[in-house]
C-alpha cells in the first residue's frame, strides 16, 4: 500500500497508537508524521467529565509526555486538526501554552481544547494571539472549541479579530467572560455557541448596521446567559436573515423576559427550530407587551422547551411561542428531571394540547 493509504488507516486510530506503529518496521517509522489530524483524547470514561477527579498526577504526567513526544517528532508543515481532551488545569499552563503555539505555527484549522469538568480552569493565553501578529499574517483557524477554559472579553475579542476565516466557535464553561462583542470581521461565522456561562451579562454585535456578512452567514446560535442585563443583539442588527436554529438558556427574575424573547425572535425571521430552557426566579410575565412586540413567525416548524415544570410562567411561555407561529409542526416538551413529580409534570405538560393548533404534534419527554 502507498503511504497515502497507510496515513488514512492511521487517521482512524488514537494518536498514541498511530505513533506506536513507527516501531513496526523501517517502512512505518515516519508514516504517522504525515497525519493531518492530531487528536489526543483521553480514555472514554474521562471524555464526558466522569471520574475526572480520580486522575492522579502520574496519569496526567503520562498524558502530557505522550503529547509532548508526538509534537516533538511531528515534522509535517501543517496540522489540520489539533484536539486536546483530558483533565488538565492551570497547573499545566506552561505545557498547554506550548501546545497551542505549536498548533498555531502548524496553521491549525480546527482547534479543540476540552479540559473537562474540573475546578481551577486553565486561562487562555493572550500572548498566543500576540504571537500570531509576529509570524506571517495568514489566517487559518476555521473551527474553535474551548471547554473549561477561562476567557476574558479582551481575549475573546482578539480571537475573533485574528481569525477572520472562523466558521464555528463553541465556548463552554468559561469564567470571567461577562461581555461578548462580535463585529463585522467575523464574516464567515456560521455556528456560534456560548454555553453554561454564569458570568455573561451582555452580548453586542457591533458594526452590523448594513446587515454585514456576519449577519448573513450565521445559521446556528446557542447562548446561555443568567439574568441578561443588556442583550444588544436586539439593537445592533435589524435581523439575522439566515439563522435557522436558535437555542437559548435564559434566567429571568423580572417581568420583561418575554419582551426580551420577542425582540430576539423578531431578529430571526427565517428561524426553523427554536429551543429554550427558561430558568425563572419569578412567575411574573407581561404577556400583553410581548404579544404586541412580536410578528407572526412564518418559518418556525419545531419548538423545544426544556425543564418544563408546568407553572403559570411555563404555560404562558409555551402559549406565547405557539400563538405567534403560523407554520408550527411539532412542539417538544422536556419535563423537569424530578422523579417524585414525573406524573404530575407530565399531566401539566399535556395541558398544552388545549392551546396548540390542529395538526401540530406534541411530544412530551
Amino acid at each position: 500500500m502507498s503511504d497515502d493509504v497507510l496515513v488514512l488507516i492511521l487517521a482512524l486510530m488514537p494518536v498514541k497508537d498511530a505513533v506506536a506503529t513507527s516501531s513496526l518496521a523501517t517502512r512505518w517509522r515516519y508514516v504517522w508524521r504525515n497525519l493531518s489530524q492530531l487528536n489526543f483524547y483521553g480514555p472514554d470514561h474521562f471524555c464526558n467529565g466522569v471520574r475526572v477527579a480520580s486522575l492522579d498526577e502520574g496519569e496526567r504526567e503520562k498524558y502530557v509526555n505522550q503529547v509532548n513526544s508526538a509534537i516533538r517528532s511531528y515534522k509535517h508543515p501543517k496540522v489540520k486538526d489539533f484536539r486536546i481532551r483530558y483533565g488538565l488545569n492551570r497547573n499545566h499552563k506552561k505545557v498547554i501554552d506550548n501546545w497551542l503555539e505549536f498548533a498555531v505555527v502548524k496553521k491549525v484549522e480546527f482547534l479543540e481544547l476540552d479540559l473537562l469538568s474540573i475546578s481551577d480552569n486553565y486561562d487562555f493565553p493572550r500572548r498566543l494571539y500576540l504571537y500570531i501578529q509576529i509570524i506571517p499574517r495568514t489566517p487559518y483557524l476555521k473551527k474553535l472549541i474551548l471547554k473549561n477554559v477561562n476567557l476574558t472579553k479582551e481575549i475573546f475579542h482578539e480571537i475573533i479579530k485574528q481569525s477572520p476565516l472562523l466558521e464555528m466557535a463553541s465556548i463552554h464553561y468559561p469564567r470571567y467572560l461577562d461581555h461578548i462583542q462580535i463585529d463585522g470581521q467575523a464574516r464567515y461565522l456560521k455556528r456560534f455557541e456560548i454555553q453554561e456561562n454564569y458570568y455573561l451579562k451582555s452580548i453586542c454585535l457591533s458594526n452590523l448596521d448594513l446587515i454585514s456578512s456576519f449577519a448573513l452567514s450565521l445559521q446556528y446560535l446557542s447562548i446561555s446567559v443568567d439574568e441578561p442585563e443588556d442583550f444588544s443583539i436586539i439593537d445592533s442588527v435589524s435581523e439575522l436573515p439566515n439563522l435557522k436554529k436558535l437555542r437559548l438558556a435564559v434566567g429571568g427574575s423580572n417581568d420583561d423576559c418575554l419582551l426580551f424573547l420577542a425582540s430576539v425572535l423578531n431578529a430571526c425571521p427565517n428561524l426553523e427550530t427554536f429551543s429554550i430552557r427558561p430558568c425563572w426566579t419569578s412567575p411574573i410575565i407581561r404577556r400583553k407587551k410581548a404579544r404586541d412586540a412580536t410578528n407572526p413567525h412564518t418559518h418556525l416548524k419545531l419548538v423545544e422547551i426544556a425543564k418544563y415544570k408546568g407553572r403559570k410562567c411555563d404555560f404562558e411561555l409555551a402559549a406565547y411561542i405557539i400563538q405567534t407561529t403560523v407554520s408550527l409542526k411539532k412542539v417538544v416538551i422536556a419535563i423537569s428531571n424530578d422523579s417524585t413529580m414525573k406524573e404530575v409534570l407530565h399531566s401539566r405538560a399535556k395541558l398544552i394540547e388545549s392551546i396548540k393548533p390542529k395538526g401540530v404534534e406534541l411530544v412530551i419527554v
